[in-house]
């Protein structure tokens, strides 16, 4: 075999790593095995979808094992029976303990989307994101038993877009960590196997990059704009950035997933975060500016656009009855004034100028009758003038 060309095995499971499974195997290199995690038991009879990296392994016909744990002394012997060169591990899901390390002749090297050591484990694409960060990229490491804490063979650095979600950004990642693993192996294929290899990782600049779970989702908006922006677009495409919506007098709430926000440039002045405005689609406070929000999907419902979200909530939400974490409702634009055909006590309020609104108190709100107030149309309630904010939404709880 000539010396350009090595015996590989491979492990991995997500799509992270079939990238650069696919470069080394283009590249002539030897595929020994491929191990990956084994495939979840549903209880359900759907068919569960192969992972990438066995339906890329099944594509070219290379051997696949998938042990429980490839720690066990069968997966350990079964890897050492392929007298491989090298390991090559990404986004694999398991820990290499020393005798799994052993079974190549030059050790492993694993592909992670982080420059470490900042966000070592298991989303460190995902905590870059939840983190405002503005620069990013891939290492390739030789594997030591610590997590993600071998010396440094490669390295490779791109900005982050301002609307790149982290299921985008990981992608753009797995392509860039072609080079750096293919320059990691070109270093190895030189490497006496004694010699320091790579460059040690400073243990006092090591951050940690948890798995994300459901709850983590929820949003705070108790932050600048920028960063809940952040925050929706690392929840992409799991677990998703949501918000949950009391609709009922009894608590009853909607779990609404955000999907996509957009920060503006107005300023969030006197709205405490949380404070959510009609106007022509929906806006909320963040601590520093106004967020558009954009894309949502209520559960067990399709995606769909602010816009159309309102449309087919509006009379059970309320119109301006209802808030999300803090705050309270603003509605709209122009003048305060009622539909045509309204007769009685309605045809009062016509009177009624934006300024004496103002000095409406949550006592006189109590007052006002809920026959009065069903009777308020959405037209009406979108004819706010810009300055007449609403009271705390407690008292429209009442109200209905």
């Amino acid at each position: 075999m000539p010396d350009s060309i090595l015996k590989m095995v491979m492990m991995g499971t997500g799509p992270f790593a079939v990238p650069s499974f696919e470069a080394l195997r283009a590249a002539g290199h030897v595929i020994e095995l491929v191990v990956t995690r084994p495939t979840p038991i549903m209880k359900s009879r759907k068919k569960v979808p192969l992972s990438p990296v066995r339906q890329w392994a099944q594509e070219h016909g290379f051997h696949v094992a998938a042990p429980e744990s490839i720690n066990d002394p069968e997966a350990i012997e079964c890897v050492r029976s392929c007298s491989a060169d090298l390991l090559v591990v990404c986004d694999f899901g398991q820990i290499l303990k020393p005798d799994a390390l052993s079974t190549a002749r030059l050790g492993g090297i694993n592909l992670h989307g982080s420059l470490l050591p900042a966000y070592r484990g298991a989303a460190p694409v995902q905590r870059a994101l939840l983190s405002g960060d503005t620069v990013t990229g891939v290492s390739v490491i030789h594997m030591t038993p610590k997590l993600d804490g071998g010396p440094i063979i490669a390295t490779r650095k791109t900005s982050i877009s301002d609307t790149e979600t982290a299921g985008e950004l990981e992608q753009r990642l797995s392509e860039i960590g072609i080079a750096a693993t293919i320059d990691a192996v070109d270093q190895l294929m030189h490497w006496d196997g004694k010699s320091e290899i790579g460059v040690r990782q400073d243990p006092s600049k090591a951050t940690r990059a948890a798995r994300l779970s459901k709850p983590e989702g929820e949003i705070n908006w108790n932050q600048s704009a920028r960063m809940v922006d952040c925050h929706v677009r690392g929840m992409q495409p799991w677990p998703t950035a949501f918000a949950l919506i009391p609709t009922k007098p009894k608590g009853e709430v909607i779990r609404l997933a955000i999907k996509q926000v957009r920060v503006t440039e107005e300023p969030a002045g006197t709205k405490s975060p949380g404070t959510y405005v009609v106007r022509e689609g929906l806006q909320v406070a963040a601590n520093d500016y106004m967020l558009d929000i954009l894309t949502v999907q209520p559960a067990g419902k399709r995606e769909m656009s602010a816009e159309q979200f309102l449309r087919g909530h509006r009379e059970k939400l309320g119109v301006g009855s209802w808030e999300l974490g803090v705050g309270s409702w603003e509605l709209g634009v122009g003048s305060w004034e009622l539909g045509v055909g309204k007769i009685g006590t309605h045809r009062l309020l016509v009177s009624l100028t934006p300024s004496l609104l103002h000095s409406f108190t949550p006592s006189l709100l109590h007052s006002l009758t809920p026959s009065l107030l069903h009777s308020f149309t959405p037209s009406l309630l979108h004819s706010f003038t810009p300055n007449s904010q609403l009271p705390h939404s407690s008292f429209f709880t009442e109200w209905r």
